[in-house]
């Protein structure tokens, strides 16, 4: 396991290897790149917080458990009284499974409506290792 000042560092760089492409080089907005992401990538924003406990990851164990009873994959969705839509916390191992088991989402648009679109197959194949994510724009 890396140093404690440098654990960070070393899950944004997981993070980004996952979704085909590269870790942010400094802190950032800071960076240069033109992006306060911690990846490089071209399409999606990603934000990688590293806590010692978490009330979601506690949650997503729990299910982990109950889902493994009936070998299931495990997802977790909170909802915020509120506020429309839902998280859904996935594990990376087993998110390139659920995809392309799944590779069509449904969500409520910004109409109200319920919608289902195919996940992008840029994102479906990256995910599954196959083929990586457009890394336009990924040097440091």
């Amino acid at each position: 396991m890396p140093a404690p000042s440098k654990y960070w560092k070393a899950r944004e760089r997981e993070a980004a290897a996952f979704f085909g492409t590269r870790r942010t080089p400094l802190s950032g907005g800071n960076s240069g790149h033109g992006t306060r992401s911690d990846t490089l990538h071209p399409d999606i924003f990603v934000e990688v917080k590293v806590r010692k406990r978490s009330a979601i990851y506690s949650l997503y164990l729990a299910t982990k458990a109950l889902a493994k009873k009936e070998n299931k994959v495990p997802i977790l969705v909170i909802a915020q009284k509120n506020h429309p839509g839902f998280l859904i916390v996935v594990h990376s191992n087993d998110f390139p499974d659920f995809t392309n088991d799944h590779p069509v989402m449904t969500y409520l648009n910004d109409s109200g409506a319920w919608v289902s679109d195919p996940i992008p197959a840029k994102v479906v194949l990256s995910l599954s290792g196959e083929t990586p994510c457009n890394t336009k724009n990924t040097q440091p």
